[in-house]
């Protein structure tokens, strides 16, 4: 059962909340031995994948986020104070780690933790609460709209240079059946996994993987399809009777379907290519059919207004 304040929590007129590492914020892992080093857990649990921005190459998903870490000046003996195993406080009221975020190889941003903290009588203390987390991810576009992905991040705590201090990343519990995930959107989540990481400085934080497969029905009909269809209409110019003279308003029809699809194409890959998508290759030899296409009409339209002259003149 939690509560609100520490207010029920005396001993001998002072409550916990008046200690030094309560009114200071003291750190605990200034405090830990060799016996007691200062502990941190995490453990993240996917909810959902929200977004997969392949242009910016950007990954939002929806995760369940649990951070624990050891505070014993915080602790009590729960049978003198009507068996309160833990109680609820605010973030604002004791000492609470800053986290970031590893959203690239360099770069980082502050994980905003949950304002409701979760204190048992042990002394540990529990931050937890469903977060979004935008975190940077490489495309692989080549085998687009056939193409899955996988995405990474990683949660530390800055300026963890102190010895004595372990983080467990807990990631035997972070690994799980996608059957629980919510499937609905673009994306359908294969799996994800956790790994313990370890830095230059030799420190470990855990790193969370997902991997995501795109939803391909809607691109084969909108897309795919329609290109291949495209690449067979081409050819059926030859089938026009020249002297109805549709021939080349039927390939400017192909060319301006065509132009459609490279603009699309234009809008949903990523500016920094490193493999040729395979759609980009069919839509290159949909071009160049219309291409081929449009020089053998011309010869075949001029060959038959030269044979019509002549015949004229005889």
């Amino acid at each position: 059962m939690y509560h609100e304040s520490f207010i029920q929590l005396s001993l001998n007129g002072s409550d916990l909340m008046k200690r030094s590492v309560a009114v200071q914020k003291y750190p605990p892992e200034l405090d830990c031995t060799d016996d007691k080093p200062f502990r941190m857990s995490y453990n993240l649990f996917l909810i959902d994948v929200l977004d997969v921005d392949q242009i910016n190459q950007l990954m939002t998903v929806l995760a369940y986020v649990q951070i624990e870490w050891s505070q014993n000046d915080l602790s009590w003996n729960s049978t003198e104070y009507d068996n309160i195993e833990s109680v609820l406080l605010d973030s604002s009221t004791i000492w609470v780690p800053t986290l970031r975020i590893l959203v690239g190889s360099k770069d980082s941003h502050l994980y905003e933790m949950n304002n409701k903290l979760v204190v048992s009588s042990s002394g540990v203390v529990r931050a937890q609460g469903i977060s979004y987390v935008t975190f940077r991810c490489k495309i692989d576009v080549k085998k687009y709209p056939f193409d899955s992905q996988t995405c990474s991040f990683g949660i530390y705590k800055e300026n963890l240079m102190l010895a004595k201090i372990e983080v467990d990343p807990n990631c035997e519990r972070s690994s799980a059946s996608n059957q629980d995930y919510i499937t609905e959107g673009e994306w359908e989540t294969l799996d994800y996994f956790c790994e313990p990481f370890q830095d230059l400085n030799h420190e470990k934080y855990p790193r969370y993987s997902f991997v995501v497969r795109r939803r391909r029905v809607y691109y084969v009909i909108t897309v795919v399809f329609p290109m291949v269809l495209t690449s067979v209409m081409i050819p059926l110019v030859f089938l026009i009777p020249t002297k109805t003279g549709e021939k080349i308003s039927y390939l400017v029809t192909m060319f301006t379907s065509t132009a459609i699809f490279l603009s699309y194409i234009s809008t949903v890959m990523p500016r920094s290519l490193s493999d040729t998508p395979y759609l980009a290759m069919l839509l290159l030899e949909v071009l160049c059919e219309g291409l081929c296409a449009m020089l053998a009409t011309l010869w075949v339209v001029n060959k038959s207004d030269s044979v019509q002259f002549v015949s004229r003149e005889i």
